[in-house]
């Protein structure tokens, strides 16, 4: 007879649980109500397997599962509980349960499962102890054979005469060999080692260390290489290191080092050997200095045979032609070099082989079709009877180009002193069509006026101002100014004054602003000054505007309850702040001059900056972008925010208006409310647990009481009793899932994969018409199509084909679920969604209302009575979007 050791602390369930188990004879169930109880009873009885309740006062069954592995190793346990959390099992299993049954349901099957878990595990048990008996039996063999293979070891290695030619083969080997014992001290070498220590026999070195070596500089070195060996028996192979000759010379080894063991296996001490390259490093390094001083010349390096085969180029030959190293190697310098046919080839290297070397010019084809200008020194070598050309390759275009500029010039100066002779003429013919005022004075006097001149200064014609003094038509307010520029035009007449705004009087005495440009010049073969002016009295009175308007601005601006940041943009990132108010001085810390010293990703948390390109394109694609992040205070505390930025235009740059909101009341408001929801989720959480232990018990009771029930009228009152209790587990199952509603955020959701096809009954054919499709949904929307497929099923009486099919409308996209069954009455269309209402529970179409309307979804049935139920859902715009395909 099976022991069973049964806890839980719910005493009903204990007693029911005996009571079905004992029934068969085979199970004798010794029940306890608390994890401690049990471990104490478990010191003094032996029993074949623990089977145990999950949640239980003080100790839980995970916990007692811990306690029962550390004592009793792989004694069967079995978890027998009402939670049915994904985080439960996978802690039972990774602690080493061996069984975990969830308790609810029919209790005439559930115990049965029960007992046939129990018999699994014991029988389990049974043929792991009679396999760990036949293992150390095993193990006694091995013993055994393990020690007649070790004498036979000791055996040979006693042989003289093996000592003797191993000693033979180490003098002989072309390389150094020695070995130590684990105080790192010479046990022996071959004699080549002894010469390289400067000893004359192998003899000489036994007993000492390496620090009584020439190499004493590299001792330690070599001692954590040994100890490494030894410690941990792992051998190193052909590694370089230094070593100090004893003629003081510095030469490198390669290095090999496996630990020395004897007969038993026991690691006795090192056996190493090193050979020397010191010659084959100094010519690497030769080697790789010549490499890198041809791979990183300014000027292409090419080899060719004298076939024209491209052999070798160097970076800069890739980097200037363009075309990659293996590419080059495939050509033919022909295909290069568009001056170099073939026969022209073959006449260069014939004059190459007789002179050694030649300096020529000639052009190269890049690849992206562009020719250029190179210079060209090759030089002839020869290896073996292969006949080489070695070429350095030179660009010249910059040079040739500037060249030909600089011819061009010259005959553009050329060209100029004519063309001087004639511009005088064009000069004042341009100045009089000319939409600017200019005049043009000598001595100062105006000698010349053009008709926009004589406009802007109110005179009857340009001949009127010819004589007048210039600084007659210049206004007090200017005058310093104007005789200062004309002095300056007068002591550099090379120089052009810059534009300056001034003001000038018209003939009739009215003042007028005016932008001005002065340069000296030559009129009629004398020095003189053009002044070229125009009206801003339109622009001085647009600033006038401006700067009132930005005065409004700013105290907008300064007064905001939001923290307003302006900033540069680029498609990339964000950039320099250009502007901010006092409120986002006050959230971050700073002074107006310190933020206007930085830049956002300043203030941004490191994260950020993985979210900052998403948020740059939806800027630069829709002009909008709302989003929530953390700020650093000065101080460096992280404050949370909601940034709504815009994107506007600043002097012809984008710019981004960054309104900015302190989220910190709103988180801690958020925070008292989830911590309210925890403790609400907390206490809902126990009471059903404790109301599913009394259910479950209730159903047990009532199992019981209709098995021994001789009565039909008794047996028909317990089998309502049994309904009405059923009844009760489904609505406290109901609150679970309505509490979780809206407790996950939600997803986007391939429609395929919420489809319920596992679910479908055989008499049911489910046919889909669905385009690949994501929805914007919460997590529980798959229970919509369980509940909509469980109407089906239950209500559909004669339905025996459930169709899904999804379209596009103007409203949204409309997912349709129709059968063939009787249908729903016109009466019920919409009752059918209120809670309770039904033959079964009454709550599935309601729940499903509700789950839908968590992300803006609507639900309703349109079905023909007679001919099938129908139910649309409507997504709204935004909620879903096509995969692959445009939708039909």
């Amino acid at each position: 007879m099976i022991s069973l050791l049964y806890v839980d602390d719910e005493p009903d369930l204990l007693e029911i649980g005996k009571e079905f188990l004992e029934r068969a004879g085979e199970y004798s169930v010794t029940p306890v109500t608390s994890a401690e109880d049990a471990l104490a009873l478990m010191v003094s009885r032996h029993f074949d397997l623990v089977l145990s309740d999950y949640q239980m006062q003080g100790m839980d069954g995970i916990a007692f599962l811990k306690e029962v592995r550390s004592r009793y190793h792989d004694l069967p346990f079995i978890l027998f509980t009402g939670r049915g959390r994904e985080e439960v099992v996978i802690d039972a299993i990774n602690n080493g349960v061996d069984f975990y049954l969830q308790k609810g349901g029919e209790p005439l099957a559930q115990f049965t499962e029960l007992s046939h878990k129990i018999m699994i595990a014991t029988e389990r048990r049974r043929a792991l102890d009679k396999l760990r008996v036949a293992y150390e039996q095993i193990m006694v063999q091995e013993e055994e054979l393990r020690g007649q293979y070790d004498e036979m070891v000791t055996l040979h290695t006693r042989t003289d005469e093996y000592q003797r030619m191993l000693q033979q083969v180490l003098n002989t080997v072309p390389v150094r060999v020695f070995w130590k014992d684990t105080s790192l001290r010479f046990l022996g070498c071959n004699e080549p080692f002894a010469r390289d220590a400067g000893f004359s026999s192998p003899l000489d070195l036994i007993g000492k260390t390496d620090f009584e070596m020439a190499w004493r500089e590299q001792a330690e070195l070599y001692q954590t290489g040994d100890r490494n060996v030894i410690d941990n028996g792992i051998s190193r192979i052909g590694y370089e290191e230094p070593q100090t000759s004893p003629g003081g010379r510095q030469i490198w080894l390669r290095t090999s080092k496996v630990p020395l063991r004897d007969a038993a296996g026991t690691i006795t001490g090192v056996l190493g050997t090193y050979e020397d390259i010191t010659s084959n490093k100094q010519d690497e390094e030769k080697l790789r200095l010549l490499r890198i001083s041809v791979e990183r010349a300014y000027d292409e390096v090419f080899w060719l045979d004298f076939e024209g085969n491209i052999l070798y180029v160097n970076d800069s030959a890739c980097r200037i032609t363009g075309y990659s190293r293996e590419e080059l190697i495939a050509m033919k310098i022909f295909e290069l070099d568009p001056d170099f046919p073939p026969e022209v080839w073959n006449r260069s290297v014939a004059d190459l082989r007789v002179k050694g070397s030649h300096l020529f010019t000639t052009r190269h084809r890049c690849k992206n079709g562009v020719i250029i200008d190179v210079e060209i020194m090759t030089t002839y070598a020869m290896e073996g009877s292969k006949e080489f050309s070695f070429a350095f390759v030179r660009d010249i275009t910059a040079r040739k180009q500037e060249q030909e500029k600089m011819q061009a010039a010259y005959e553009l100066l050329v060209a100029g002193q004519q063309v001087l002779q004639e511009s005088e003429v064009r000069f004042r013919k341009l100045l009089e069509q000319s939409f600017d005022a200019a005049i043009i004075h000598q001595d100062g006097l105006v000698v010349f006026a053009n008709d926009p001149a004589a406009r802007l200064l109110k005179a009857p014609g340009p001949e009127s101002l010819t004589g007048t003094a210039v600084m007659d038509l210049v206004d007090p307010v200017s005058d310093t100014v104007v005789r200062q520029r004309i002095r300056t035009m007068a002591e550099s007449p090379e120089n052009v004054v810059p534009a300056i705004e001034e003001r000038f009087r018209c003939l009739d005495g009215t003042p007028v602003n005016v932008e001005v440009i002065a340069s000296a010049s030559v009129y009629r073969e004398k020095p003189s000054v053009l002044v070229r002016f125009r009206d801003i009295s339109e622009r001085k009175a647009a600033e006038t505007t401006l700067r009132e308007s930005e005065k409004r601005y700013r105290l907008i601006l300064q007064h905001a309850s939001d923290a307003i940041i302006i900033h540069e943009v680029t498609n990339e990132h964000p950039g320099r702040l250009i502007e901010v108010n006092d409120k986002a001085c006050r959230m971050l810390g700073y002074t107006r001059k310190e933020l206007l010293g930085m830049s956002i990703p300043d203030i941004d948390v490191p994260e950020q900056a993985a979210h900052s390109p998403a948020i740059q394109q939806q800027l630069f694609s829709e002009g909008t972008a709302l989003f929530q992040t953390e700020h650093v205070t000065k101080d460096g505390t992280r404050i949370p925010v909601e940034v709504s930025d815009s994107l506007v235009t600043l002097d012809d740059r984008h710019a981004v208006l960054s309104i900015i909101r302190d989220l910190r009341t709103q988180k801690r408001t958020e925070q008292v409310l989830r911590e309210a929801n925890r403790k609400l989720g907390l206490l809902s959480s126990i009471t059903r647990h404790d109301l599913r232990n009394k259910v479950h018990a209730l159903l047990g009771y009532l199992a019981l009481a209709k098995h021994k029930s001789a009565d039909p009228v008794m047996t028909g009152f317990i089998e309502k009793l049994e309904s009405v209790t059923g009844a009760i587990s489904v609505h406290i199952e109901f609150t679970k899932i309505y509490e979780d509603l809206g407790s996950m955020e939600p997803l986007w959701l391939d429609i395929m994969a919420v489809i319920p096809r596992w679910q479908v009954p055989p008499e049911l054919a489910l046919e889909e018409d669905l385009p690949q499709l994501m929805i914007f949904a919460d997590p529980l929307i798959s229970r919509v199509f369980s509940n909509l497929l469980d109407n089906t099923a239950r209500h559909g009486e004669h339905a025996t084909t459930i169709r899904i099919s999804a379209r596009e409308y103007p409203e949204g996209l409309v997912i349709v679920w129709d059968d063939n069954g009787i249908g729903i009455a016109v009466n019920e269309k919409e009752r059918i969604f209120t809670q309770g209402y039904g033959k079964n529970t009454g709550l599935g179409l309601f729940l499903s209302r509700e789950i839908l309307a968590l992300t803006g979804m609507t639900i309703r049935e349109t079905g023909t009575p007679g001919k099938g139920a129908r139910f649309e859902i409507l997504v709204s715009g935004g909620a879903y979007r096509f995969i692959g395909r445009e939708p039909e």
